[in-house]
């Protein structure tokens, strides 16, 4: 089964702008095949890869999911230049770092019940802790004045 969904996805993905049904059913074909990849990685063990999948599949559902409700998101949106954004940048890309308010947009104007909250436990997903320690940020080196003096 993954290995159909791999081959549908080595098609290029279709333009929102132009098969707005066709890039949402590619969406949705993507998020089931990183599903599929996350529960092998987890029956393996792989717990970190697993998350990130889940992760990666999370995205590509609120990709879908905003292409699919396109129109009743732009209706809440409230100027033009607001409107433009998701069109250009959101449905395409989906940017992690705007996947929460894109989740509470998707929530209050398409009114999918929850979607904000499972949308912050993929979040958790994405930056979970890892085992070993992480290196110190090294303190910015501030160049010396001329002269030797401060």
């Amino acid at each position: 089964m993954a290995e159909g969904l791999a081959r549908a996805l080595e098609r290029p993905l279709p333009r929102p702008r132009h098969d707005l049904l066709g890039y949402a059913v590619a969406r949705v074909l993507e998020a089931l095949l990183e599903a599929i990849l996350a529960f092998e990685f987890l029956e393996r063990g792989y717990s970190r890869n697993a998350a990130g999948k889940a992760f990666q599949a999370w995205k590509a559902l609120t990709g879908a999911l905003l292409a699919l409700e396109r129109d009743r998101v732009l209706e809440a949106m409230e100027t033009g230049e607001q409107r433009r954004w998701p069109q250009e940048k959101a449905v395409p890309r989906v940017p992690t770092t705007r996947l929460k308010p894109l989740g509470q947009l998707l929530e209050e104007a398409a009114g999918l019940r929850g979607f904000s909250a499972y949308t912050d436990k993929a979040l958790d997903l994405h930056v979970l802790p890892v085992p070993w320690p992480r290196p110190r940020p090294r303190a910015k080196q501030v160049p010396e004045p001329q002269g030797g003096r401060l």
